[in-house]
């Protein structure tokens, strides 16, 4: 396609001409909605347009044209179609409110969940796992009402990292991914969708057998602001997060070096079980004999004085109510607990 070479080259050339961005859609929009439209030339179509809604004018003109409800009309029947799609969303989201509302008037996030609810369904590996996160962050960047519209297309995603392969050529996704889900803390719906079970167990899949060093440390920093509210805690603990974060207690994980013990990891896992155990109605549902046997091994041989604090400060947390003390004194933690008050011991355990 000379004619879209020579299209793409004049606004390369004139960044800020509103109009040469006016030419290359107007030139799209025919290839788009005409009769010759071969199969190969829709996603060198859609990459044309995505690669000019780079710039703040590209963006403004692409989205005042509204040739994107021509791109939804089109055949997406190639994966680097979609790709580009997905492109084009994201770019025109990009700190762009008019760009957004485009987007959800095309119904764009639509047609992108039943193409990657095929891809689920099919087990169909693609690139657009990577994009589909960075068109939602920047949809809902700043966004604050936007979950329940692209509510759908999320649910998919965490659907797709529910078993996201243990692979170092995952790491760029799940991090994709995790990051998205860290931009909605101030999200209406927030406590929702949190307590979506996909995400829920997205999450946990994650911290529990997903290996790489980032990767882990960025879901329990996600965690440490979650488990700020209680109702979240507990449809994470119902889902199997204690067990999760008692193996990466440990420390153990894959850095940039190869396997090694983390003391980022272990500390962050520490400090997120102890904020576990602060509330309530945690306490009864993780005081389990696993628990036990791992508080008491902390007190008697700890891996490190983090391991030892924590320890004392899960006991302390559960010895707040009646119910959970009693639970407590069938172990053998109150006596090591005593033990330890002696002024040998680590001033943070005092």
């Amino acid at each position: 396609m000379e004619d879209l070479k020579t299209l793409i080259k004049n606004y390369e050339d004139s960044p800020d001409n509103p109009q040469r961005y006016q030419d290359l859609v107007t030139f799209c929009r025919g290839k788009l909605v005409g009769i010759n439209c071969q199969s190969g030339d829709g996603s060198m179509i859609v990459r044309a347009l995505a690669d000019s809604a780079r710039s703040v004018t590209g963006r403004e003109v692409v989205v005042k044209s509204d040739i994107i409800r021509d791109v939804v009309k089109s055949n997406w029947d190639s994966e680097e179609t979609v790709i580009q799609v997905c492109r084009l969303g994201g770019n025109l989201c990009f700190d762009n409110p008019a760009g957004r509302t485009c987007i959800l008037e095309a119904e764009v996030l639509d047609k992108i969940s039943n193409v990657m609810e095929e891809k689920l369904r099919n087990d169909t590996p693609s690139k657009c796992w990577f994009l589909v996160p960075s068109l939602l962050h920047n949809y809902c960047n700043e966004n604050l009402g936007g979950l329940t519209s692209a509510n759908k297309l999320i649910l998919i995603a965490a659907r797709h990292f529910q078993n996201v392969g243990n692979k170092q050529e995952n790491i760029d996704q799940v991090e994709n991914f995790v990051t998205f889900l860290s931009g909605l803390q101030q999200h209406e719906g927030k406590s929702d969708l949190f307590t979506e079970k996909n995400i829920v167990t997205s999450l946990v899949h994650i911290l529990e057998n997903f290996a790489f060093e980032s990767s882990i440390v960025s879901v329990l920093d996600l965690l440490q602001e979650l488990f700020e509210d209680e109702k979240i805690c507990n449809e994470f603990v119902e889902n199997r997060v204690v067990c999760a974060i008692m193996k990466r207690t440990e420390g153990l994980c894959v850095t940039e070096s190869g396997e090694a013990v983390s003391e980022d990891v272990a500390s962050q896992a520490l400090d997120l079980l102890a904020l576990l155990s602060s509330h309530s109605s945690i306490v009864p549902k993780i005081l389990t004999s696993e628990l036990d046997m791992s508080l008491s091994l902390w007190m008697t041989s700890p891996p490190s004085p983090h391991h030892l604090a924590t320890a004392a400060l899960v006991a302390g947390n559960m010895a707040t109510s009646d119910s959970s003390v009693l639970q407590l004194l069938d172990t053998a933690i109150p006596g090591l607990l005593i033990s330890h008050v002696s002024p040998g011991s680590p001033g943070k355990v005092l």
